[in-house]
């Protein structure tokens, strides 16, 4: 699998088909989990990465 996240975040299987992220707030997630390098990422930190204000219900968004 690629993962290119500089410009359009997408993922592509080995054979070149793209992989379907899903909308924008998933595509930040990848995006975010791509960034840490395979270092854990907690879900209080996903949230404070991908929100300024988060809604009520950010963790199951």
């Amino acid at each position: 699998m690629r993962i290119d996240v500089l410009g359009a975040v997408r993922a592509l299987h080995d054979d070149g088909t793209p992989v379907d992220l899903g909308g924008p707030r998933h595509r930040e997630v990848l995006g975010r989990l791509v960034a840490a390098g395979g270092r854990m990422v907690t879900t209080d930190t996903l949230v404070d990465d991908l929100w300024a204000e988060p809604p009520v219900r950010a963790v199951g968004a």
